[in-house]
């Protein structure tokens, strides 16, 4: 491996990274194991970061590699890594770990699955290196990091700083609609909760990670789940924003404070069907390359199929709705993905968008999240836990800055303060 190592890796350290693991977080030291992936610029080779040589080695010439925090010798010099990622697991060390990184779902056949663990993305594979604390997929426990942005001198820093037992709880205490409508339905927020053989919480899924199989042990009541979810937005969509006639401004996912920027409008159809895109006030000049959108919702879904998570197709009702306004967009789908069409669908997420002013109050995010019958409660919650409310809890959250990404220089100190890694049990 040395010989491979110095052969073909250059020893430099793009990121020198401190990790604390504050006093009463409910772990010790020992308990906390640290496993830092990423594929090396050089030949895109998929590595785990080796922590007595400090350098990144492929995966094919060593297995993967994880230390105690005890054991690890601080600051760590991390080196350029691309699409790279810090995953901490606390209690139990990591049984394996892919370039795709663990599932995050609840087949308890898996035994890694019933890990207590959480990651951090970054990249040190240019001068100017990004790391960002994400939820996107599910959250864990709680930390926060700290590091001076570029053009700046003083540190940043973003992450969750509620504890975990209180957020737990508060997902516990949303309050229910579950008497049986489609849209809206706050019983989803309850399945996804994934439990370790001690009936502790170690992690909740984000409803868009959530796989069909993860909606509930019961075949009826997976399949009324599955529909709950890509139906929670319909009568929003319906009674407010996909109103006959109705017209709205807005900028799109490319907008920067500050700055002029573009203003696009929208114009609904008079059946209440379809949404027309204009790139001027006078509705005169239809927005390219996506001159209009169908109503995102439709009728029940066919399931168990290939319909759950479907968003390609011209036929809408095929299409999972709920998944695909999460932000599973993709080029050739009936929303496309597009700067526009990304910040109407992110605005559905946030409750906002059946403002008409859309480029004042869509990019306020005092807002978000009080729309009554739809709030998205998973992207709420975690963002009134985060430090000045910036979390990556929805894929879109970078649309108008709602997102915790900081830039910074190479070689600098990146600190992630561990802050809550205590056990959680309901029973």
């Amino acid at each position: 491996m040395a010989r491979y190592v110095l052969k073909d890796i250059k020893m430099v350290s793009s990121m020198n990274l401190i990790i604390n693991n504050l006093p009463n977080s409910g772990a010790s030291d020992e308990q906390v194991f640290v496993c830092i992936t990423g594929h090396n610029p050089i030949d895109d080779s998929f590595s785990y970061y080796d922590f007595d040589h400090c350098i990144p080695v492929p995966n094919h010439v060593i297995g993967i590699t994880s230390k105690a925090l005890n054991k690890i010798s601080i600051p760590i010099k991390v080196p350029s890594l691309k699409s790279a990622r810090i995953y901490l697991a606390i209690n139990s060390d990591f049984i394996n770990m892919t370039a795709s990184g663990l599932s995050p779902s609840k087949d308890y056949e898996q035994p890694e699955n019933n890990i207590l663990y959480d990651k951090i993305e970054f990249d040190t594979s240019t001068d100017n290196c990004i790391i960002n604390p994400t939820s996107v997929d599910f959250y864990g426990f709680s930390y926060t990091v700290s590091v001076i942005p570029i053009g700046e001198v003083t540190p940043k820093t973003v992450g969750i700083t509620t504890g975990r037992t209180n957020i737990f709880n508060a997902f516990k205490n949303i309050p229910a609609n579950d008497s049986g409508p489609f849209s809206g339905n706050t019983a989803i927020y309850q399945q996804l909760f994934v439990f370790n053989e001690k009936n502790e919480v170690v992690r909740l899924l984000s409803p868009k990670t959530m796989a069909y199989s993860d909606w509930n042990q019961d075949p009826t009541k997976r399949e009324l789940f599955a529909q709950y979810f890509t139906h929670y937005f319909d009568d929003y969509i319906n009674n407010r924003c996909f109103i006959p006639g109705r017209k709205f401004s807005f900028f799109s996912k490319d907008f920067i404070p500050d700055s002029r920027n573009p203003v696009f409008f929208g114009k609904i159809s008079d059946d209440g069907k379809t949404l027309l895109l204009f790139a001027d006030e006078p509705l005169s000049e239809p927005y390219q390359p996506v001159p209009f959108l169908i109503n995102p919702s439709s009728p029940r879904l066919k399931l168990p199929g290939g319909q759950y998570h479907n968003v390609v197709g011209n036929d809408p009702t095929t299409i999972d709705w709920g998944y695909l306004i999460s932000g599973n967009v993709i080029a050739g789908s009936l929303w496309s993905s597009d700067p526009v069409t990304i910040a109407i669908l992110v605005s559905i997420c946030r409750g906002v968008m059946h403002l008409d002013k859309g480029h004042i109050d869509w990019i306020n995010s005092s807002n978000y999240y009080k729309n009554d019958g739809a709030v998205e409660f998973y992207s709420k919650l975690l963002h009134e836990s985060a430090q000045n409310g910036k979390v990556y809890a929805l894929s879109l959250d970078d649309v108008y800055g709602n997102d915790p990404t900081i830039s910074f220089q190479a070689e600098s100190t990146v600190t992630i303060n561990l802050n809550s890694l205590e056990p959680v049990n309901f029973s």
